[in-house]
């Protein structure tokens, strides 16, 4: 049976070599070895945003929603971004959007008279009678 200090005198016999780690040197890589997976993609043609008193929140909504079961169900995605991140965004793609819209890159809706256009939500289809 080995004593306690028997134990002790085992372990200072035992040289201890000291570990050292830079965290940062795990995320350093070289421009060539990134590669860019995006897991997952979605629609959204809506953005509800909030802002807390530690982040910001994104919620991309996917509208109209689809009934199930009698309720209507809106599909979306949330993201959290610190409010440095949610600044820089809102910067970016102000900028971007300005960019692109006087390059002429987004798509411009022109009707000849917007008098004669009627904005509905509704779907009709013409019957056979109609389209003769």
């Amino acid at each position: 049976m080995v004593t306690n200090n028997e134990k002790r005198a085992e372990e200072s016999d035992v040289e201890e070599e000291k570990a050292s780690i830079d965290i940062g040197d795990l995320y350093k890589f070289k421009r060539e070895d990134l590669i860019l997976n995006i897991s997952s993609t979605h629609y959204s043609n809506l953005t509800y945003m909030q802002v807390a008193s530690r982040e910001t929140v994104l919620d991309f909504l996917e509208l109209p929603g689809v009934k199930k079961d009698g309720k209507m169900v809106i599909n979306g995605v949330r993201i959290y971004l610190s409010h440095v991140a949610a600044q820089t965004l809102v910067e970016k793609l102000g900028k971007l959007l300005e960019t692109a819209y006087e390059d002429g890159k987004i798509a411009q809706l022109e009707f000849t008279n917007p008098d004669d256009v009627e904005l509905s939500t509704e779907i009709s289809r013409q019957t056979a009678e109609e389209q003769s």
